[in-house]
């Protein structure tokens, strides 16, 4: 008798109890998987029992805000220090807002629950009270930032709004919770009217 391993294709064939495959487009993508009766069958895997693991995605917004946020002036004025850097919140849209998958979303922050490599994203319109202000957003994991870079938006004019953007890449761990820093170089009233701040799942681990 031939033993498997040293079989040659035309004798090849699908476990017992499998349908076999005519190689046609309508079996592309097919696998062998349980029928959730306890038959393993031979069909497509359906997307939501993939969706668990690979389509995590969470976002804070702020919406028409006009409650200002009073922030004083940062000890280094580039705003490159971490603790300098003061919370985001109260200014959130009321929960649930947007859209979340995987991601819980709090008050003015987002927890993880999978762990693995995620796509960090921020944008938002800011003006100030005082002419010449500078303010940077970082974001914190479990309270503490650990970033270098700190996207900057220079406000010329009292009122005027300017727009910012800023992303990036983060490993994260399930039960960390992110949430949004932001410091200013003046001691102000900052206004941001509107804000998406996003995670999006890249990577399972």
């Amino acid at each position: 008798m031939t033993l498997h391993k040293d079989a040659d294709q035309a004798n090849m064939h699908e476990p017992k109890g499998q349908a076999l495959l005519t190689g046609g487009a309508s079996d592309v993508g097919k696998v062998n998987a349980s029928d959730g009766a306890g038959a393993t069958v031979t069909r497509k895997l359906l997307r939501t029992e993939l969706a668990d693991v690979f389509e995590h995605y969470g976002q804070l917004t702020i919406s028409n805000n006009a409650t200002v946020l009073s922030l004083t002036a940062a000890v280094d004025s580039t705003l490159a220090t971490n603790t300098d850097y003061t919370k985001v919140t109260g200014i959130y849209d009321a929960i649930p807002h947007g859209e979340q998958h995987g991601i819980t979303q709090q008050a003015d922050s987002l927890t993880i629950t999978q762990t693995g490599v995620y796509h960090v994203a921020v944008w938002a319109d800011l003006s100030s009270s005082l002419n010449s202000t500078t303010t940077a957003f970082k974001f914190a994991v479990d309270g503490t930032i650990a970033l270098v870079r700190r996207p900057k938006n220079f406000m010329r004019n009292v009122g005027e709004f300017h727009n910012m953007s800023a992303h990036g890449i983060v490993m994260l761990n399930a039960g960390q919770v992110v949430d949004l820093q932001i410091a200013s170089d003046l001691t102000a009233d900052i206004t941001i009217e509107d804000l998406v701040f996003t995670l999006d799942l890249l990577r399972a681990v």
